[in-house]
């Protein structure tokens, strides 16, 4: 049994930098290895929420997102390439949700990506929820021909050094308006009912 927690207390958030410090400590991606456990400032803003994947009662997995729809909001992504973002919203402004930090414990063998599957949903979560009209993620380029293939994304940047990581990444996104239908039809369990969005809105995890 999995479930999928918005973190909210210090055990949650634990179990989620540990996890980031194992994935990305053991691909030799961080810039400083301050160890054992990966966070950054970012963590603390207001839009930023981390999720955390558990099997039973193990931490498996782990994601970060920010939902941005105001000026006053910022996120990694827009800190980074933000006349990029800027340039692709355009006059519209549209809210969008960025993904990044997603990791699966390194020591935890995931052939059949059910633990990749699950931990994805929380962005899809997250952005029906709060109705983004655009999903964003920052991707490695060994991965980006994956997401392209797998979610329908378009990349909308250049590379450039995400921060914390000593590794060169770009944006990619999709407009959920027009693609979310194509993107439920390759997986139905990425589909999001009423209940995950009260379960989110009430802070309860969702069991998968």
């Amino acid at each position: 049994m999995y479930s999928l927690h918005v973190a909210q207390n210090l055990r949650e958030f634990r179990d989620a930098f540990e996890i980031r410090h194992k994935a990305y400590s053991s691909a030799s991606l961080l810039s400083r290895s301050e160890g054992p456990v990966f966070f950054d400032e970012y963590d603390a803003l207001p839009n930023s929420r981390t999720f955390v994947l558990y099997k039973k009662s193990v931490a498996v997995a782990s994601t970060r997102t920010f939902h941005v729809g105001k000026a006053s909001e910022t996120s990694p992504i827009l800190e980074t390439w933000g006349p990029e973002i800027k340039s692709f919203l355009g006059e519209s402004n549209s809210a969008f949700v960025e993904a990044n930090r997603l990791v699966v414990d390194p020591k935890r063998d995931d052939p059949s990506h059910g633990i990749f599957t699950r931990i994805v949903k929380a962005h899809f979560l997250r952005t029906r929820a709060e109705n983004a009209r655009f999903f964003m993620a920052a991707v490695r380029e060994e991965h980006v021909s994956f997401y392209e293939k797998t979610f329908k994304m378009e990349p909308i940047t250049g590379y450039k050094a995400f921060p914390g990581l000593n590794v060169k990444m770009r944006v990619l996104a999709f407009d959920c308006t027009a693609l979310w239908d194509s993107i439920i039809s390759r997986n139905a369990f990425w589909g999001i009912s009423k209940s995950d969005i009260y379960s989110y809105a009430n802070q309860k995890p969702i069991y998968l």
